[in-house]
């Protein structure tokens, strides 16, 4: 089974996700290929399977494709050592790097038709979004559009269709 719709909650069975184990290894080891990073790897492993790689609102998928990075990681790790050129920065760079501060974000909604604004810190924008699909008390589905790298608009759909309640998040500048 694969994912089909950016709707699919649902994890990738067993076999799908050992396809993409297995191309994550046999990149790790072509040296032949050289990766930007384990990202580029996992990606292109779910492409050679051909199998949708989730987003963020497909909760069980998106698990398994976090794990899928962590096996990068180590894979490419084991097969080309840990300071190799895969890595995005050397160790003793990545030593340097503090932790990302928090971003504050802006979260716009309207309540009997007047405007509410909150603000929320968090390390990214996913991170923001991610309570309103796990605490989602509404029924409704939740309709999620990119509008840039930092702001988002979440709609409400009942039977297929808008409901006319949205939330509107934005990175603060």
């Amino acid at each position: 089974m694969k994912l089909t719709e950016k709707t699919d909650r649902s994890e990738l069975p067993e076999g799908d996700l050992n396809k993409v184990k297995k191309n994550i290894r046999k990149g790790a080891q072509d040296t032949d290929q050289r990766w930007a990073n384990a990202l580029e790897l996992v990606h292109t492993a779910y492409e050679v399977a051909e199998i949708q790689r989730p987003d963020i609102t497909m909760e069980g998928a998106w698990k398994q494709y976090e794990e899928m990075i962590k096996v990068a990681v180590e894979e490419l790790a084991k097969a080309r050592g840990i300071d190799d050129d895969w890595r995005q920065t050397s160790l003793s760079e990545a030593k340097k790097i503090p932790d990302p501060e928090e971003i504050e974000y802006s979260i716009e909604t309207t309540v009997d038709d007047l405007p509410v604004n909150i603000i929320r810190k968090g390390k990214n924008i996913e991170e923001i979004i991610k309570p309103f699909y796990s605490h989602n008390v509404t029924g409704h589905d939740i309709e999620l559009r990119h509008r840039g790298a930092n702001n988002v608009c979440l709609y409400f759909c009942k039977d297929g269709k808008r409901t006319g309640d949205k939330v509107t998040i934005r990175k603060r500048k």
